[in-house]
């Protein structure tokens, strides 16, 4: 037998222990199962929070360029015309702030709730599978022990 053939082995038959332990879990399953559907749905909620928010900062980068070259061009106007140039960049970054503290309220939320319900369907679906453990196939409860 090879060495790989045998490290093969080898790692099967300690795992095998593990294995067993974790599928005789009736609770184990539902977690592992219920965790990750909720890793998929959190990564979602944070892909979307991700992409708005370099969306803004985008939008605050070429708004602040259309406010820097309207202030430093040929045609600048009066320094009243400089200052509200200033002030409304001013005000859309605050408005792209509040959006920004908003939207991260919101994915804090649906996340934490996302976890909070798959975390109950995978206590009651352990629940369930332990009930069905502990009550056995009907012909076990007829057998007869010899």
């Amino acid at each position: 037998m090879s060495k790989k053939t045998q490290n093969s082995k080898d790692l099967a038959d300690f795992f095998k222990p593990v294995q067993m332990g974790l599928s005789m879990n009736p609770f184990l399953s539902p977690q592992i199962e219920h965790f990750w559907n909720a890793q998929e749905k959190m990564l979602d909620a944070a892909e979307l929070y991700s992409r708005h928010w370099f969306q803004r900062r985008h939008e605050a980068a070429r708004t602040a360029l259309g406010a820097a070259r309207s202030m430093t061009s040929e045609n600048a106007g009066s320094p009243e015309e400089m200052m509200r140039s200033i002030v409304a960049w001013q005000l859309h970054s605050m408005e792209r702030l509040a959006e920004d503290a908003r939207e991260w309220l919101d994915f804090v939320s649906v996340s934490t709730g996302q976890f909070s319900r798959e975390e109950t369907k995978a206590v009651s679906e352990g629940m369930d599978n332990a009930t069905k453990l502990t009550r056995g196939a009907p012909e076990e409860a007829e057998s007869v022990p010899v």
